[in-house]
């Protein structure tokens, strides 16, 4: 059975990781964010081909964001350890499919986690055992499958993951 209580653990310490972000975000001078949005009105440049595309698929509904995190460590998958979260990414959720993309990310093997937070508060909402947002992990066949790091294991490229609900 899928232990729900580590996942919960860790992706709720996912929001020390963005908060620690809004800090950083907060200590920008006015004339280094006017670079900044001086840089962005060139013309953006073509992605280069290669990386690590997800896709989650299955989302309900279009509330709140998809967060993924992509890992390349056995021992930081087991303990959802995001501080070791080689890749990250909240992408606003959206009926049907979201797809996350982390170019930089050309070694691998990776294994992909995955939650919809729809309530917005960037923690995995559960009651008692039971999650109240949908998850999902590559590799894995089914709600209940935890896969190890080697059956999660995914190469650069394009991965599809199923959100599942159990509400």
């Amino acid at each position: 059975m899928l232990p729900i209580r580590n996942l919960a653990l860790a992706l709720g310490l996912s929001t020390g990781l963005l908060a620690g972000g809004g800090w950083l975000a907060s200590a920008v001078t006015p004339d280094e964010a006017a670079s900044v949005s001086a840089e962005s009105e060139r013309p953006a440049r073509p992605e280069p081909h290669g990386g690590l595309e997800v896709v989650a698929q299955g989302v309900r509904n279009s509330d709140g964001d998809i967060i993924f995190m992509v890992f390349d460590d056995a021992e930081a998958l087991r303990l959802y350890d995001y501080e070791q979260a080689v890749g990250y990414a909240e992408i606003p959720a959206s009926s049907g499919a979201v797809q996350a993309g982390f170019p930089d990310l050309n070694e691998g093997p990776y294994a992909v986690t995955l939650f919809h937070d729809e309530n917005g508060d960037r923690d995995f909402n559960m009651a008692g055992d039971l999650p109240l947002e949908g998850y999902g992990t590559s590799g894995a066949k089914g709600p209940y499958d935890e896969p190890s790091f080697a059956q999660a294991a995914v190469d650069p490229g394009h991965v599809a993951i199923e959100v599942h609900y159990m509400n």
